[in-house]
């Protein structure tokens, strides 16, 4: 086991890389909706995450991944998903399940859609 920090990288070789580890780690003090996250979990990578806002939207502890705070929480959580076998996979399979479901490309095209026409409603009754 080991991490591997690469420059830029295609989709496709950022995805097949993502295939082989043990898991996605993002250390970020704050995040939006943090991109890698969505595609670790869409991949079936597990994923272990500084616990901020942006990443406890997306990431429910122990459900769809795992959050720390402190380096000794990231070392716990670690060692967790390389100790038990069981782990991995449960993540893994829960946070593929979420993203399907919560961030789909249609569910945010009817997200978008019914945003737009709503502003459009507003707009149209404003007028």
């Amino acid at each position: 086991h080991g991490s591997v920090l690469c420059g830029g990288v295609s989709q496709a070789v950022l995805h097949s890389l993502m295939l082989k580890c043990v898991a996605l780690v993002n250390t970020s003090l704050s995040e939006g909706m943090c991109a890698a996250i969505l595609e670790a979990m869409c991949l079936g990578v597990p994923v272990l995450a500084r616990r901020n806002p942006g990443n406890a939207a997306i990431v429910k502890h122990e459900q769809t991944g795992l959050l720390f705070n402190t380096p000794s929480e990231f070392k716990q959580a670690a060692l967790r998903l390389i100790t038990d076998s069981d782990l991995p996979h449960f993540l893994a399979k829960q946070a593929k399940q979420v993203v399907f479901e919560m961030h789909s490309i249609d569910r945010e095209r009817r997200t978008y859609l019914d945003l737009t026409q709503s502003m459009l409603q507003k707009h149209s009754l404003n007028t």
